[in-house]
Order: C-alpha cells, then sequence, then structure tokens
C-alpha cells in the first residue's frame, strides 16, 4: 500500500507485471528459485562464489602443504648434514675410517689365507692397543676444545694431509706384505717353523725386510699426525719402534 501511494499505482503494476512475465517464461526450477530464494542470476552467483573459494582454501592448504615437505627435504636436510659436517672435522672422519679398513681388511685377509688361526683376535683388539687409541682420541678431543687454534692453523693441515697419506701407505705396505706371503703371514708370533711356512723373497719383501712391521709402524704414526696429536704421536713411535725392535732382537737369526 505504501509503495503504491509512493510510486502511484501504475507503476507499481506494471513493476508486478514484468516479475510475473519474467517467473512464466522461466522453467519451474528456476521459478521456484526466483520466488523462494531470490533471483536465479544472483543465486548463481553466490553459489559460484563459495564454490571458488571452497576451491582456493583447498588449493592453498594442498600448496601449503606442499611448500612445508618441499622444504622440509631440500632446506632442512643441509643445514642438518652442515652442522654433522662441523662437529665433525674431516680429520677425525678419516681416522675413523682409517681404523676401520685397517681392522676389518686384517680379519679378512687372515680368513682367506690362514682360517685355521682364525678368532676374534684376528680383528688386532689388543688391551694396550685399545689404552693407547683411547688416550690418542682424548687427546684429540681436549686439544680440540682447549686449544683448537693448533688443529686449525695452516702448519696443522699439512701436517694432517702427511699423516693421511702416510697411513694409506703404511697400511697399503702391511697388506701387500700378507697377501705376498699368504699363509706365512700369521698374527701369532711364531717362534718354531711351521711345516706350511716358508721364506718369501719376492714382491715387497724384495726390497724391505719386514713390511708387514714397517707398515705398521708408519700406519699408527700416521694416524696420530693425522689428528695432530704431538703427545700420542710421540708415543706410538717409541712404543711402536721399541716393540717392533725387541721382537726383531727376540726372533734373531735369518727371521
Amino acid at each position: 500500500g505504501r509503495a503504491r501511494r509512493a510510486l502511484g499505482a501504475g507503476a507499481v503494476d506494471q513493476h508486478f507485471q514484468q516479475q510475473r512475465l519474467k517467473i512464466t517464461t522461466m522453467s519451474p526450477l528456476a521459478a521456484w528459485h526466483c520466488r523462494w530464494r531470490g533471483a536465479p542470476g544472483r543465486r548463481r552467483r553466490s553459489r559460484t562464489r563459495r564454490r571458488d573459494r571452497r576451491v582456493e582454501r583447498w588449493v592453498s592448504r594442498v600448496s601449503n602443504w606442499g611448500l612445508r615437505s618441499e622444504s622440509s627435504r631440500s632446506s632442512d636436510a643441509p643445514p642438518r648434514a652442515a652442522m654433522t659436517m662441523d662437529l665433525v672435522p674431516w680429520e677425525a672422519r678419516a681416522f675413523a675410517a682409517s681404523l676401520f679398513v685397517y681392522h676389518v681388511s686384517e680379519y679378512a685377509i687372515a680368513r682367506a689365507y690362514n682360517r685355521a688361526t682364525l678368532s676374534r683376535d684376528s680383528f688386532l683388539f689388543t688391551t694396550p692397543y685399545c689404552v693407547a687409541m683411547s688416550f690418542a682420541v682424548l687427546e684429540y678431543a681436549l686439544e680440540l676444545v682447549l686449544a683448537p687454534e693448533l688443529k686449525r692453523a695452516d702448519a696443522a693441515r699439512a701436517i694432517k694431509i702427511a699423516g693421511l697419506a702416510c697411513a694409506v701407505l703404511g697400511d697399503g705396505l702391511r697388506k701387500a706384505a700378507q697377501v705376498t706371503a699368504g699363509t706365512s703371514f700369521t698374527h701369532l708370533i711364531q717362534t718354531t717353523k711351521r711345516p706350511e711356512h716358508k721364506l718369501i723373497t719376492h714382491g715387497v719383501y724384495r726390497y724391505i725386510r719386514h713390511p708387514g712391521y714397517l707398515g705398521w709402524f708408519v700406519w699408527c704414526v700416521g694416524t696420530q699426525a693425522l689428528l695432530c696429536n704431538p703427545i700420542a704421536a710421540i708415543g706410538f713411535a717409541v712404543a711402536a719402534g721399541g716393540g717392533v725392535q725387541s721382537l726383531l732382537v727376540r726372533l734373531g737369526g735369518e727371521h
């Protein structure tokens, strides 16, 4: 009534006639939407907006999850690896690798050539040796914490490289002696001649009288030079040299 009085009866009647004409020309479903839910175009646009918003939310969630997983694989892993590299210097990793190769290869060669004497002792983990290596690791750790400049100086880098070369060459010389001697090389010191033992004069034995002992001496001193352990290097050199010399004197003769 207020609309008819404000706008006039003719304008209102014309408006309602246009709405009825629009409804009659629509499909039943569109007419129902127009009557009860608003105009079809407006309703369709609102549904489209809601659907687009839902799709955008799902896309953002999936993309964020993918970015988090990718960042965890790409950005988190390198810092952890870099942190590990910083905490464990390269000479410590080289030292551990040298010990692993030395002991495993000793057992493997003994298994290949002297199965009769093969045991856990073929790994050569004797009590004096373990005590000496433990002291070397302790010295390296203390000097790395208390005097890091001693381990990181330019001269120290040259000593580390020389020590690594000595460790590789010494271990290689010892393994060459073991393979050349074959069954004649044993970890147990023999005071009597075994039936299968024979004098080896070819290979590295042609140039060095005791390549196994020499290789072990160079290897153990080289490992301490690799760690830049002055005290352990001197101790290993004195103990290894004195032990080999006393052994050779005790064996004597053509040995």
